[in-house]
């Protein structure tokens, strides 16, 4: 009887509340985390050889990533980009950009249309 005397004045999921919290806490920190990487030349570099993988051209962010993600079509502007021509093109560069914008359509994404 003792035991249960004790136990009705604690509340009964302090550690389960604590657990949550602490999760919550560093998913938030996990995506500030992610959105301050995605500004860094870093980035960029990374998603210009990404790019130049997945196209067969040399694509070049030589600007920074802005990403604008808090609806549900994201927005995102890559500032200096350059894509490279085809090695039998007369120029070196097919392409070159001071700013290019973008948005994606979250719900067409989800139900499977790429447009």
């Amino acid at each position: 009887m003792e035991r249960y005397a004790r136990m009705a004045g604690q509340h009964p999921f302090p550690k389960a509340i604590k657990i949550l919290l602490s999760t919550l806490a560093a998913l938030v920190l996990i995506v500030i985390a992610g959105l301050l990487y995605l500004g860094t030349p870093y980035f960029a570099a990374q998603a210009g050889t990404w790019l130049t993988h997945r196209s067969g051209r040399n694509v070049v962010l030589q600007g920074r990533i802005e990403a604008h993600w808090w609806s549900l079509e994201p927005h995102f502007i890559l500032h200096d980009v350059k894509v490279g021509n085809a090695e039998w093109g007369s120029e070196p560069t097919m392409f070159e950009a001071k700013q290019l914008e973008f948005s994606i359509q979250l719900t067409q994404l989800l139900r499977g249309r790429l447009v």
